[in-house]
């Protein structure tokens, strides 16, 4: 059992480390042309969102028939949490408005959660996550938008399976 815990606690991890990573967000945001209709703050604030929640989605369905995904989902979305209350923190610190992070998340989650049960029939889930992103940010009908939301869905979803693939969990 000892080196489950081991596997657990490094695979949660360094999902999480990945989570938060803000290089990739980063890139993508400045990709987008200048012609956009939505800034390049919100594109970097809502792929930070989607990028955290899409990691917890993709561990419950790449992991669903393994031993380990209970403990690594668990121990990913307590860091999550603990990130996010420190998040809410340094924004009361600066703000007269108190922000929960973790509010923040758990609405975004099941706004595209919503949209995932609502279009089953989309032949990939990143068909229904790149509108869905374009309307959190505002326009669903920003194309530059749609693009980002499912390359950052797919990336995190094909990187995690290429993760979790040379780990042996899938």
């Amino acid at each position: 059992m000892e080196k489950n815990l081991n596997i657990e606690s490094k695979l949660s991890d360094v999902l999480f480390n990945y989570s938060i990573a803000r290089k990739d967000i980063e890139e993508l945001a400045a990709s987008v042309a200048e012609d956009s209709s939505i800034g390049i703050d919100m594109y970097t604030y809502e792929l930070q969102i989607l990028k955290i929640i899409s990691i917890g989605v993709c561990i419950n369905y790449l992991l669903q028939d393994s031993e380990y995904k209970a403990d690594i989902s668990e121990k990913y979305w307590q860091s999550i949490l603990e990130f996010s209350d420190s998040v809410t923190k340094a924004t009361m610190d600066y703000s007269n408005t108190p922000v929960n992070y973790f509010d923040v998340l758990k609405k975004s989650l099941d706004f595209y959660v919503a949209k995932l049960n609502a279009n089953q029939e989309a032949s990939e889930p990143s068909s229904v996550i790149g509108p869905a992103f374009a309307e959190k940010c505002g326009n669903i009908d920003d194309t530059h938008a749609v693009l980002l939301g499912s390359k950052m869905f797919n990336s995190v979803a094909s990187g995690l399976k290429k993760f979790l693939g040379e780990e042996d969990l899938i």
